[in-house]
Order: structure tokens, then C-alpha cells, then sequence
């Protein structure tokens, strides 16, 4: 999540920023990948400016791995990580008890622990 950034205020002033970080990343070496991008806007889900590719949303957003905003939208994001997780239980019995567990342990547990603190 390091080079995760979050810009938040008034559209104007997020949209300047966002073209400002541009040649400032460049200089060091980094490329904002503007399909990996997306602008949260509670009020609507319109464009906010021609002059950027970057999708926007009014659904709600993920903020180092937790789902935040409408409650549809954190719904939909516990259902996926459940569902996953339940296609993750499916597969354990293929593997190497210590495997399995580990797999557990140390990758599925955690996030799931991460999730419920963070969903409220």
C-alpha cells in the first residue's frame, strides 16, 4: 500500500493536485497508471473532467483493503471476500496439511481479521 495515494476535498482542487503529482512522480522515476485509478464522488458518478481518463464512483471506495461509504458497497465487498474465502476452503483439502494451514494462518486469517475491524 506504499504507493497507494488519496487525495480528498473539493473536485477542483483534487483533479489540480492529480495533474500535479504527475511530472512530480516522474522525476522520481514513477508513472501514475491512470486505469488503476478511480475518483470517489458521494454526490454523483458524472465525469468530473474531460481532461482524465480516471472512472468515478459515488459506490464507496477501498481504503487499504477496507470497503468505506455505502452500505451496499461494503456489502458487496464482505460477499466477495467471503466467497473467496469459501472457494479458498474448497481447495485446502488438496494440500499438504501444514500447507493448509499456514495458507490460513498467515494469508486468509489475517486479512479476514483486517477486514472485520476495519468494516463497521
Amino acid at each position: 500500500y506504499l504507493d497507494d495515494v488519496f487525495l480528498i476535498g473539493p473536485s477542483p482542487a483534487v483533479l489540480k493536485a492529480f495533474e500535479d503529482f504527475k511530472p512530480t512522480f516522474q522525476k522520481i522515476g514513477l508513472e501514475i497508471q491512470e486505469q488503476k485509478c478511480e475518483i470517489y464522488n458521494p454526490i454523483t458518478s458524472d465525469t468530473i473532467s474531460p481532461h482524465t481518463s480516471v472512472p468515478v464512483t459515488n459506490e464507496g471506495m477501498n481504503i487499504l483493503g477496507i470497503p468505506v461509504e455505502k452500505k451496499d458497497f461494503i456489502t458487496r465487498a464482505c460477499t466477495s471476500f467471503a466467497e473467496s474465502g469459501n472457494a479458498l476452503c474448497h481447495q485446502l483439502p488438496t494440500l499438504d496439511t501444514q500447507e493448509a494451514m499456514l495458507l490460513l494462518r498467515y494469508c486468509h486469517t489475517p486479512r479476514m481479521i483486517h477486514l472485520a475491524r476495519g468494516v463497521h
